[in-house]
């Protein structure tokens, strides 16, 4: 910024008077005023900031995917907005852990509201789409890691707002590749003694939902796909990728139909990524791939924030200073 000390940057954290959250509404507003487009693409993920003490707020030895590896530090999930005009980092919010929550002596210290209670990531996300959702920045999809694919809370969530997913998800994510029978719960004429079954489940001989694993290696070669969906430093960066229609598995039951996307390395095919996606029927392959290979435009605003504006370059022991 070009100033001789960090008085003044410190001041403006530290004690100024201003809302942090009345800021990141404005940003918002700028957001959708020169980035937004009807297929935006809202993008959730976290960071970690590395620290050697214990007094900074939400801190303590947890696994961090900026190190790769577990690690003293805090954690922020962060929710970021890409469309052809650009990319931004829209909203954040720290992952308080449940020792910090149940610690009142530590929340005084760090100035943690009394009405914070613990959340898990997915929870933060959801929080961040809502806020965005009710600014009314525009989108069509919403993509993010497995910590928020395999949350089916998170999932049903964007689906009630009317906004198509394509989340990552673990390799033994239960799904079936055709729906399989299931026996209601009898009548009292059908079932006239004893105690009636109150729930449904599946038919006898129905079989149980399969990892999305073995569904995937069980497609046809002429099923993949060598696709160049996004740009790396040295070119496009290529990718097979194939997709097929499943049935979700909700409690050991099916639920929504939804594609199964899965990408390989080219290099080495044993390396496999899985995605669950709410798109129509008739959404390209194209489609699915771009949406998922979006993820990484977050981590390239982490590391641009980072590197040019000192997102990392801090010592916050306060909450309402960690959201500034």
């Amino acid at each position: 910024m070009g100033d001789r000390t960090p008085d003044r940057v410190q001041r403006l954290l530290y004690s100024a008077d201003w809302s942090a959250d009345a800021a990141r509404d404005l940003l918002l507003d700028f957001t959708i005023e020169q980035f937004g487009a009807p297929q935006g693409i809202c993008v959730l993920d976290e960071t970690g900031f590395l620290k050697k003490g214990t007094k900074s707020v939400g801190v303590q030895r947890q696994y961090s995917a900026t190190a790769g590896k577990i690690e003293n530090c805090q954690i922020g999930v962060l929710l970021s907005y890409t469309s052809p005009r650009g990319r931004v980092i829209l909203d954040r919010r720290l992952y308080l852990p449940e020792s910090w929550c149940s610690d009142p002596e530590r929340r005084q210290d760090a100035h943690v509201p009394e009405d914070v209670a613990f959340q898990t990531k997915p929870q933060l996300a959801m929080q961040m789409l809502h806020g965005a959702w009710q600014r009314g920045v525009p989108m069509a999809w919403v993509t993010g890691d497995e910590v928020y694919g395999d949350d089916p809370v998170l999932r049903d969530g964007i689906a009630a707002q009317g906004h198509r997913y394509v989340l990552a998800v673990i390799s033994s994510t239960p799904v079936w590749p055709q729906r399989p029978a299931v026996a209601e719960p009898p009548t009292e004429r059908e079932h006239p003694r004893g105690p009636l079954r109150t729930r449904t489940r599946l038919a006898p001989g129905a079989p149980p939902a399969p990892r999305v694993a073995k569904v995937a290696a069980q497609w046809s070669p002429k099923q993949w796909h060598r696709l160049a969906v996004h740009q790396g430093e040295k070119g496009p960066i290529e990718y097979e990728w194939a997709r097929a229609r499943v049935v979700d598995s909700r409690r050991r039951l099916p639920a929504d139909d939804l594609w199964l996307l899965a990408r390989r390395s080219v290099s080495k095919p044993s390396e496999v990524a899985y995605y669950l996606s709410n798109a129509g029927a008739n959404t390209p392959l194209t489609t699915l791939a771009h949406v998922a290979s979006t993820r990484c435009t977050i981590e390239q605003c982490f590391e641009e924030a980072k590197d040019d504006v000192g997102l990392d370059h801090y010592e916050v022991r306060s909450w309402p200073i960690w959201h500034r």
